[in-house]
Protein backbone atom coordinates (compact mmCIF):
# COMPACT_ATOMS: atom_id res chain seq x y z
CA UNK A 1 0.00 0.00 0.00
CA UNK A 2 1.49 3.48 -0.87
CA UNK A 3 1.39 5.93 1.56
CA UNK A 4 -0.80 9.41 0.24
CA UNK A 5 0.60 11.71 0.67
CA UNK A 6 1.04 13.99 3.37
CA UNK A 7 -1.55 12.36 5.28
CA UNK A 8 -3.44 14.04 8.48
CA UNK A 9 -5.50 12.00 11.13
CA UNK A 10 -7.06 14.96 12.88
CA UNK A 11 -11.08 15.05 12.34
CA UNK A 12 -11.41 18.11 10.20
CA UNK A 13 -9.42 16.75 7.20
CA UNK A 14 -10.20 15.44 3.93
CA UNK A 15 -13.83 16.21 1.77
CA UNK A 16 -16.68 17.70 4.17
CA UNK A 17 -19.46 15.57 2.51
CA UNK A 18 -19.40 11.70 3.15
CA UNK A 19 -20.63 11.05 -0.58
CA UNK A 20 -17.25 12.99 -1.80
CA UNK A 21 -15.58 10.30 0.43
CA UNK A 22 -17.12 7.47 -1.01
CA UNK A 23 -16.79 8.67 -4.76
CA UNK A 24 -12.68 9.22 -4.05
CA UNK A 25 -13.05 5.20 -3.37
CA UNK A 26 -9.93 5.11 -1.03
CA UNK A 27 -11.06 3.49 2.17
CA UNK A 28 -9.01 5.99 4.39
CA UNK A 29 -10.62 8.78 3.11
CA UNK A 30 -13.74 7.05 3.67
CA UNK A 31 -12.84 5.85 6.95
CA UNK A 32 -11.81 9.53 8.31
CA UNK A 33 -15.08 11.07 6.56
CA UNK A 34 -17.75 8.51 8.71
CA UNK A 35 -15.12 8.94 12.00
CA UNK A 36 -16.05 12.53 11.13
CA UNK A 37 -19.65 11.80 10.55
CA UNK A 38 -19.60 10.00 14.04
CA UNK A 39 -18.35 12.44 16.19
CA UNK A 40 -20.49 15.29 14.59
CA UNK A 41 -23.84 13.30 15.53
CA UNK A 42 -22.08 12.64 19.35
CA UNK A 43 -21.12 16.65 19.48
CA UNK A 44 -24.22 17.80 17.61
CA UNK A 45 -26.89 15.70 19.88
CA UNK A 46 -26.28 17.73 23.11
CA UNK A 47 -28.71 20.05 25.24
CA UNK A 48 -27.99 23.52 25.01
CA UNK A 49 -28.38 23.93 28.67
CA UNK A 50 -26.57 20.55 30.01
CA UNK A 51 -24.17 19.74 27.00
CA UNK A 52 -25.63 16.09 27.67
CA UNK A 53 -26.49 13.79 24.99
CA UNK A 54 -29.96 14.26 23.50
CA UNK A 55 -29.89 10.96 22.39
CA UNK A 56 -30.93 7.99 23.93
CA UNK A 57 -28.52 5.21 25.47
CA UNK A 58 -28.58 2.78 22.62
CA UNK A 59 -27.39 5.01 20.02
CA UNK A 60 -25.22 6.57 21.97
CA UNK A 61 -23.50 3.50 22.54
CA UNK A 62 -23.81 2.56 18.88
CA UNK A 63 -22.21 5.39 18.07
CA UNK A 64 -19.27 5.17 20.51
CA UNK A 65 -18.76 1.47 19.21
CA UNK A 66 -18.68 2.50 16.02
CA UNK A 67 -16.26 5.34 16.67
CA UNK A 68 -14.09 3.14 18.18
CA UNK A 69 -13.93 0.56 15.36
CA UNK A 70 -13.12 3.74 13.14
CA UNK A 71 -10.62 4.17 15.21
CA UNK A 72 -9.08 1.25 15.15
CA UNK A 73 -8.93 0.48 11.46
CA UNK A 74 -7.74 4.31 10.90
CA UNK A 75 -4.78 3.23 13.23
CA UNK A 76 -4.28 -0.35 11.52
CA UNK A 77 -3.96 1.43 8.15
CA UNK A 78 -1.32 4.55 9.76
CA UNK A 79 0.38 1.39 11.06
CA UNK A 80 0.92 -0.37 7.88
CA UNK A 81 1.52 2.83 6.07
CA UNK A 82 4.42 3.38 8.38
CA UNK A 83 5.74 -0.26 8.05
CA UNK A 84 5.34 0.48 4.16
CA UNK A 85 7.59 3.52 4.01
CA UNK A 86 11.23 2.86 3.60
CA UNK A 87 12.70 5.30 5.76
CA UNK A 88 10.86 4.41 8.68
CA UNK A 89 11.95 0.94 8.28
CA UNK A 90 15.40 2.50 8.53
CA UNK A 91 14.73 5.20 10.95
CA UNK A 92 13.38 2.17 12.98
CA UNK A 93 16.02 -0.74 12.45
CA UNK A 94 18.19 -1.72 15.58
CA UNK A 95 21.47 -0.36 15.67
CA UNK A 96 24.55 -2.43 14.71
CA UNK A 97 27.29 -2.39 17.67
CA UNK A 98 30.95 -0.55 16.61
CA UNK A 99 33.99 -2.30 16.37
CA UNK A 100 34.75 0.05 19.46
CA UNK A 101 31.78 -0.94 21.18
CA UNK A 102 32.43 -4.52 20.88
CA UNK A 103 36.04 -4.11 22.00
CA UNK A 104 35.04 -1.85 24.77
CA UNK A 105 36.91 1.01 23.88
CA UNK A 106 36.03 4.34 24.60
Amino acid sequence: MAAPPELDWALDDGPKELQDAVDGGDELTILLALRRLVAHELEGNRCSKCQMSTMNTGQIAALVLRMTDLNERIDGIKAQVDEDDPLSVIQNRPRLASVAQIRGVS
